[in-house]
């Protein structure tokens, strides 16, 4: 007699590998399943690599990007929960290219030039004499005062613009082609 047929019979399962009487059998486990008997799914939250884990424990036995623990819930470093169950990556524009894992925001408040705000998203006026500003507020902070004269406003929003119109295309050509 087939022991997947004697399982089904004596225990009403349906078993991979001969049960051996009075111990767990976790060997018989399919991919993304664990336990004695395999009734349990491997973290059913779908951030365990290709949802496979260990099948006594039901430990991730890896990650997808981006995730970290034995049950792939943590966010790795350079990631954050951005206060929801999902991580994603810090904000380019934090300095240090890290980020407070459960909010979000930048650590220690430090946006790259140009840039201002909690998670660095705003980007400073472009009345800024130099482009740069307090990353908290948002207000010129680079020294000077604001440009107030209409020639210093003019050659700053000339000097903005030209960055913003000048910036490489990341639109693909071969789109752009098919446009009719």
């Amino acid at each position: 007699m087939e022991w997947s047929y004697l399982c089904a019979l004596v225990l009403g399962l349906c078993c991979v590998a001969p049960v051996v009487w009075g111990q767990a059998n976790t060997s018989a486990c399919s991919p993304g399943w664990y336990g004695i008997q395999c009734p349990s799914p491997c973290y059913p939250n779908q951030n365990c690599l290709l949802n496979t884990c260990d099948r006594t424990t039901g430990s991730c036995l890896a990650c997808n990007a981006g995730y970290a623990g034995s049950s792939c819930t943590e966010c790795v470093e350079g990631f954050s929960k951005n206060n929801t169950t999902t991580c994603s990556p810090c904000s380019a524009f934090c300095s240090t290219g890290g980020c407070d894992k459960v909010s979000g925001n930048c650590n220690d408040g430090e946006c790259v030039a140009g840039r201002w705000g909690s998670k660095c998203e705003n980007k400073c006026a472009p009345n800024c004499a130099t482009g740069t500003c307090d990353t908290t507020a948002g207000k010129c902070f680079d020294g000077t005062t604001q440009i107030k004269d209409q020639a210093g406003l003019r050659d700053r929003w000339i000097e903005h613009f030209s960055d913003l119109l000048n910036r490489p295309s990341t639109v693909d050509p071969a789109a752009l082609s098919q446009i009719p």
